[in-house]
This record gives structure tokens, sequence and C-alpha cells, in this order.
């Protein structure tokens, strides 16, 4: 992990209102976001499929910019919702039905919240993966799975090899 420099804040909500979250969303941000939207994926409770913003972006880029501004200009709109998730359990493949350990549960997002969250993780995440271990692999950019299970394999190969106690503790891999 790089030391923190005695001037970078090291507060994650000084760093937060410290980036560009504070500025109008520009129909630019939504256009990306938009694209980076997932194929094939359910529907939140807004019943409003990715596909259907994702390839109307050049005509929704700007009506979407317009409305989240006008949302995020007041401080509380009490008849929009969108922070609210359903949560739902899949089957996991490969797995006998029934126990409870077999399941995956998932979070059904609505639409405008994904390009919200994506427009958000656009905006900080250059300014987090200052604060972020080189070893912290979850949800950044080029690493994906493959490379945790692929480094893991590796640690364990090398100190068995050189006979060496070594611990790893890993979260949901």
């Amino acid at each position: 992990m790089k030391p923190v420099s005695k001037n970078r804040p090291t507060d994650v909500r000084v760093i937060l209102t410290c980036c560009c979250l504070n500025s109008v969303i520009t129909s630019n941000e939504v256009e990306k976001a938009l694209a980076r939207l997932n194929n094939n994926r359910a529907c939140g409770e807004d019943g409003i499929p990715g596909e259907f913003i994702k390839y109307g972006a050049d005509t929704l880029a700007k009506v979407i910019c317009n409305i989240l501004n006008s949302v995020f200009s007041v401080p509380v709109h009490d008849d929009i919702i969108i922070n609210g998730g359903k949560v739902i359990t899949l089957q996991k493949q490969g797995r006998a039905k029934g126990p409870v350990t077999n399941l995956r549960p998932i979070t059904l997002l609505n639409s405008l919240r994904k390009v919200i969250s994506l427009i958000v993780l656009n905006r900080t995440k250059h300014d987090i993966n200052e604060y972020l271990s080189p070893s912290q692999s979850g949800l950044r950019e080029g690493r994906g799975t493959s490379d945790i299970v692929w480094s893991h394999r590796w640690l364990v190969s090398k100190t068995c090899a050189e006979n060496i106690d070594f611990f790893i503790t890993g979260i949901d891999m």
C-alpha cells in the first residue's frame, strides 16, 4: 500500500467531497455510463431493461442528464425512489437444490440507479485507487477473479516449495 503523504486526506468523506461529486452531471458522463450497462440482466422494480436505455443513448442521454441534475438540485425528493433494490436468490450453478448455502443473493437495482452508480464510480475511481492496497482486487478495473485465483495458487505453490509458513486471508474469493 502506498504511504499516506502529509498533504493527502485520509478520511474517505474528505476524499469524496474533494473530488467532483458536487458538479453537475454531463450528458457525456451519462452516455459513458449507458454504454457500460450490461445486457441480459434482470430489471429492477422500475421494470426498465438496461438495454432499453443503453441502445437509446443518443436520444435518452440528454433527457436522463436533465432528470438527474433536476433531482440532485433539490435536497430531498420523497417521490423519486432510486436507492431501493429487490433482493432475490439464485441457485448456484452445479449445486444441489435445497440448502441455503447453495443460493446466491443478488440485488435487482433500478436502471437509473445503475447509471448514477457508474457516474459516481467514474468520478471517484481515480481518487479512491490511491488509497487501495495493490492486493485489493474486488471491483477494480483490469482485475478479475482469474487473477486472484492465479495469485493465490502461485503464493501457495511458492511457499510450499520454499517450506515457508504463510497465511492468506481472503474475503469472498
